[in-house]
C-alpha cells in the first residue's frame, strides 16, 4: 500500500462533488436559518469541524498533509462558487 502523505495534493484530495452538492442540499436550510450567509455557514463549518467533510473525499482528514487540507478549504469554495453559493465576479 502507498504512503498516502506521498500522493500528490490531488490524489489526497479526490473528491465526489456530488456529496458536496448534497451536504449543501441537506444542510441549507440549518445555514438560513442563523441568519448567516450560506456560503459563510459552510466555510466556518469546514473550518470548525474539517473531518466532518470526509465523505466528500477519497482519504480521511487525518490522513492527508497540511498542505492538502488546506487545498480542501480551496475544493470547498470552489464548490459553492460552482452551485452558485458565492457569486463570481465577471
Amino acid at each position: 500500500m502507498k504512503n498516502i502523505l506521498s500522493l500528490s495534493i490531488e490524489e489526497q484530495n479526490n473528491f465526489n462533488s456530488c456529496v458536496f452538492t448534497q451536504i449543501f442540499s441537506d444542510n441549507k436550510s440549518y445555514a438560513e436559518e442563523s441568519d448567516e450567509n450560506v456560503a459563510d455557514y459552510f466555510i466556518r463549518d469546514f473550518e470548525e469541524s474539517p473531518e466532518g467533510w470526509n465523505a466528500c473525499f477519497e482519504f480521511s482528514y487525518d490522513e492527508v498533509s497540511t498542505k492538502a487540507k488546506q487545498e480542501r478549504k480551496n475544493i470547498l469554495i470552489n464548490m459553492l462558487v460552482s452551485c452558485g453559493y458565492i457569486p463570481q465576479e465577471d
